[in-house]
């Protein structure tokens, strides 16, 4: 089958729509949202890409060689996607797959992704506090921690567009920008 931009973006949104049913029918998300970022990396590197999709070698040989290089990274049901796209020649879609997931199950979906950085891991009790006031009824809350030195201390929250930043460098460059 011919590919075009057409038929890739009906068969990206396709696949997102039954990762989206899998993720609601057993409360997966976390899963998924591992399980993609794994294959955008693979399906990102030229060199592995060209290792799984090399024409000529049978179909078997390069589910063989996808298996070896995410075998134990991936969940079944995101291996067996990785085989579908793989066996439909459009392995390469897995970024464009990842980024609608990413954006349906926020805004479509059930999902708050949020990014929280700070200069210094949080106290549990901290962690639990700052989930507790993120936490939103019926929404699953996935959090991403980091550590940033640069903000000096306090920290910085993300959310798709929201952005809360409470670290010290803001509150200095506040300062400055007010003696100004």
């Amino acid at each position: 089958m011919r590919r075009d931009q057409h038929s890739d973006r009906r068969r990206v949104r396709q696949y997102v729509t039954v990762i989206m049913q899998l993720a609601a029918e057993s409360d997966s998300w976390e899963t998924w949202d591992r399980d993609l970022e794994v294959l955008n990396g693979v399906a990102s590197s030229r060199a592995v890409q060209a290792l799984i999709t090399r024409p000529g070698t049978p179909l078997l040989d390069r589910f063989d060689t996808l298996e070896s290089i995410v075998g134990n990274l991936l969940s079944a049901e995101g291996l067996a996607l990785s085989r579908v796209l793989l066996e439909d020649g459009v392995f390469d879609l897995f970024p464009t797959v990842r980024a609608q997931y990413l954006r349906r199950s926020s805004q479509d979906g059930p999902v708050d992704r949020v990014t929280i950085s700070g200069a210094v891991p949080l106290t549990d009790d901290e962690t639990r506090r700052l989930l507790d006031s993120l936490r939103r009824p019926d929404r699953k809350l996935l959090v991403e921690f980091e550590e940033d030195p640069s903000i000096l201390g306090g920290l910085v929250v993300r959310q798709g567009d929201w952005r809360r930043d409470l670290s010290v460098s803001a509150k200095l460059g506040a300062l400055e920008m007010a003696i100004r």
